[in-house]
Parts: structure tokens; sequence; C-alpha cells
């Protein structure tokens, strides 16, 4: 499928779901809680809101390059998310896209951070992650938010003990160790610009995602988001892992506390990272 030159793609993921389910998984609230945003009291308003309200569903009959059905939700800002069959034999593999509007003036925007292309980038592969390892699953999620990046030599990524994902390939383990002493290990499941995504490793596994928004600010050198999204966890196995959370990140309030608002994001759904499951290696 050719791209629009006024548009960007923001993320495309083959996923190894058949293109019926993935679709449900963008028109069921029930399928969204799965992978959109994170859980707070508004979720479920905003999935009826952004998925069923704004979304203008559109359908055509073929693609460029074979035989099937392609359907698309569009959104007033120009946000478009594509579901159709890949190129796979058998019909069991759907590729998804999102694409935005291109930057009016692309040498001053081009590669600079843009929160709600992150957004994107995560709640695809928050999708990807749940159809593939953990489909009809329930969701939670936690968060670490807009932490200080910390000066040179005192990155907070490495004194949080995750100075080992620099440069490890996508598809690839890792192992390192917590500034308690314990061993976190994964596998790296995405990776763009400005995130990374891990497969933890344990019984549980949940999906990790670090976001680092590098633009530097009067009041920290740039911040960090953290998002843990795991499945089937129950109300005690959540509630030991939010306080394990909290003091791996040095979290004085609730790691549940609340995004603060952002200018560029407050016309766009909250594409957010929360989620939790506790495992052997898990934070």
């Amino acid at each position: 499928m050719t791209l629009d030159p006024g548009r960007r793609e923001i993320v495309s993921v083959e996923i190894a779901a058949e293109p019926d389910t993935v679709w449900a998984h963008v028109r069921e609230p029930a399928k969204i809680r799965r992978w959109f945003g994170w859980h707070d009291d508004g979720m479920d308003a905003e999935i009826q809101r952004v998925f069923l309200e704004d979304a203008v569903v559109t359908e055509a009959d073929e693609l460029a390059s074979g035989d099937g059905q392609v359907r698309s939700l569009l959104w007033k800002g120009g946000d478009v998310l594509t579901v159709w069959p890949s190129t796979r034999a058998g019909g069991t593999h759907t590729l998804l896209t999102i694409t935005r509007r291109a930057y009016e003036s692309y040498d001053v925007f081009s590669g600079a951070y843009d929160d709600v292309d992150e957004r994107w980038i995560a709640s695809a592969q928050q999708l990807r992650f749940a159809l593939e390892l953990h489909p009809g699953v329930e969701r939670r999620t936690l968060r670490a938010i807009g932490l200080d990046a910390g000066p040179a030599g005192r990155r907070l990524l490495d004194r949080v003990g995750l100075h080992g994902i620099r440069g490890v390939p996508v598809g690839a383990h890792f192992e390192t160790r917590r500034p308690d002493g314990t061993l976190l290990g994964g596998t790296i499941w995405h990776r763009s610009k400005f995130q990374v995504g891990i497969r933890l490793h344990g019984p549980t596994e949940p999906l990790l995602i670090i976001d680092h928004n590098p633009t530097l600010l009067r009041t920290s050198n740039g911040r960090v988001t953290a998002l843990l999204a795991t499945f089937g966890t129950d109300d005690e196995m959540f509630a030991a892992l939010g306080r394990r959370w909290s003091r791996w990140w040095g979290l004085r309030a609730s790691a549940e506390a609340v995004e603060p608002a952002h200018p560029a994001a407050r016309s766009h759904p909250r594409w957010g990272l929360r989620g939790a499951r506790a495992g052997a290696l898990v934070p």
C-alpha cells in the first residue's frame, strides 16, 4: 500500500492473529481495554468516545497487493488506523498500521519527540503483545510518569539498573541487576528512536515499555515514563507489584498518579501506559 506523501507512517506491525480478531480489538470496548490507555475511572468513557463516537469506519474490498478486506478508523485530527490481511498464507496474520498527517514544516519537526506518535507506537505494540502472548486475558497496568531522566553520569535508567538495554537489538535477550541486587531479564520486544519495549522473563511475562522524551526543560534533563502491562493478575498480586514498582522508581506518591496535562495531547486519545503482573523477574 503506497503512503500518501502528505502522511507519516507512525508504526506498522504484523500480528499473529486473524484480521477479524484484530479488528474486534479496535471496535469492542471490552477488548480495547486489553491494550489501550491505562486503567483509571475515566477509561471506559474514553474508549467509548475515541473508538465508537469519534472514529469513522471505512472499508475496502481488496488490496493493491492481493485480495483481502481493508478496514480503517479515521479521526478528525487526521490519524488513521488500518487493519488488513498479511501476505502470509492462510490468513492467520494481520498488518496494522497507524498514519498521521505530515508535519507542515518537516525541517523543524522531523526527528523531534512527538507525544502522540509515541503513544500510538506503544499502543500498537501492546495490542500485538496482548494478542500473541495473552489472548483473551484481562490486563492491569502500572505507570511511572514524567520522571527526570537525570544528568550525564547520573542517568535515571542507569540508576535503576536498565543500562543493559542500550544497543540490544529486537529479539535479543538481556539480563541486568537492579540496585537491590535482584536479577531482571527479558527479550527486546520493540524499539524505536524514543522508546523500547521489553518482554520480561518469568511465569507471567509482562511487557515493560520505557519512553524517553529527551526535550530539556528548566525542571528536568528530559523525561522518562515507564509502563508495565500485565495480564491475569489478582488483587493481592497486583497490590504487591505496585509496592515494588514504586520502590523501584523511587516514587513518593502512588504509582497510579494522574499524568500531568500535556497541551499537545489534549485533543487526542490519551494513548498511555499502565499494566501490571508479577513474575520472578518482574520489577
